[in-house]
C-alpha cells in the first residue's frame, strides 16, 4: 500500500497562481526524499497557468484537477473533465481487475453524519439504496451495493476514489496518493483545447458537450443546436408547405 499521505491544496480558487506551491505539499514536504513514483524536479506538478488554461477549457475548477499514483491503475485518455454541476473526474483502469476506478473531485462537505445520504458514485452508475459508511482515520470506507468508496474532505470539496469489483486496498491507496497532475498526465486526462488557428484558448465547455468554434474560427464552448425540438425526440426535418 502506498504509505504517502494525501495533503489537499490548501489554495483558494481565486488563487490560481499558488498551486504550485501547493502543488509541492502533496505526498510530503520538498525536504523528504521522493517515493517511488512521485514527480521529481523534471517531471514535477504541471505549471498552475497550464492547469488554469485547461480547466477553464473544461470548465473544471483548476484545484480540484488531479489525479493518482498507484501502481496498477492507468489514466484513461480523455477521460478527465467536468463533473455534476462544479466537479471534476478522472477514471483509471485497474489493469489486475480490469476495473474501472473513478477519482471525483466536488464542493461539499462529508461527515459522519452526512456519509449515509450521499450515494456513491462510480464510472458506470450510482448507486441506489442504503449507504455504508465506516471511518478510516481521515477518510470513509463507503458502500452501496457492489459499489466501494473511500471519500475524504480537503478544504471545501469531498475527493472520491471509486470502483465496482475493485479491491478496496487499491482504492484507499489511490485516495492517498491524489496530487496535482505532471504535464504529460494533464496531457492525457484533460489534453488540450483544438484550435483551428494552431493556438489553444480556453473555452466554456460545461461537460455536457462537445466544444464548438466560434466565427473567428477560435474553440469555444459547446455549440447549442436550433433543429432539436422539446424532449428527447430526433431533429424535426420534415418538409413544409410547398415542398
Amino acid at each position: 500500500m502506498n504509505p504517502r499521505r494525501t495533503i489537499w491544496p490548501t489554495c483558494a480558487a481565486a488563487a490560481v497562481l499558488t498551486l504550485a506551491g501547493c502543488a509541492d505539499l502533496i505526498g510530503g514536504s520538498s525536504a523528504e526524499p521522493s517515493a517511488p513514483g512521485e514527480p521529481t524536479a523534471s517531471t514535477g506538478p504541471a505549471d498552475p497557468a497550464t492547469i488554469a488554461e485547461r480547466a477553464a477549457y473544461y470548465g473544471v475548477v483548476p484545484e480540484q484537477v488531479l489525479t493518482v499514483d498507484v501502481e496498477g491503475l492507468t489514466a484513461i485518455s480523455h477521460a478527465g473533465g467536468a463533473y455534476g454541476a462544479d466537479g471534476y473526474s478522472a477514471v483509471f483502469s485497474d489493469v489486475a481487475a480490469g476495473e474501472a476506478v473513478m477519482l471525483s473531485a466536488m464542493t461539499g462537505e462529508i461527515s459522519a453524519q452526512t456519509c449515509p445520504g450521499l450515494p456513491v458514485h462510480t464510472a458506470h452508475s450510482t448507486s441506489e439504496g442504503p449507504v455504508g459508511c465506516t471511518v478510516d482515520g481521515e477518510s470513509f470506507h463507503r458502500t452501496a451495493g457492489e459499489a466501494q468508496e473511500y471519500a475524504v474532505q480537503r478544504d471545501d470539496a469531498i475527493v472520491r476514489v471509486s470502483g465496482t469489483g475493485v479491491e478496496p486496498e487499491v482504492l484507499r491507496a489511490a485516495l492517498e496518493s491524489v496530487r496535482v497532475p505532471t504535464v504529460e498526465e494533464l496531457d492525457t486526462l484533460l489534453p488540450p483545447a483544438p484550435s483551428s488557428t494552431g493556438s489553444s484558448r480556453p473555452g466554456t465547455g460545461t461537460g455536457d458537450g462537445a466544444p464548438g468554434t466560434g466565427t473567428d474560427g477560435e474553440v469555444e464552448g459547446p455549440v447549442e443546436r436550433g433543429d432539436l425540438p422539446p424532449g428527447d425526440v430526433a431533429p424535426d426535418n420534415s418538409v413544409g408547405v410547398g415542398g
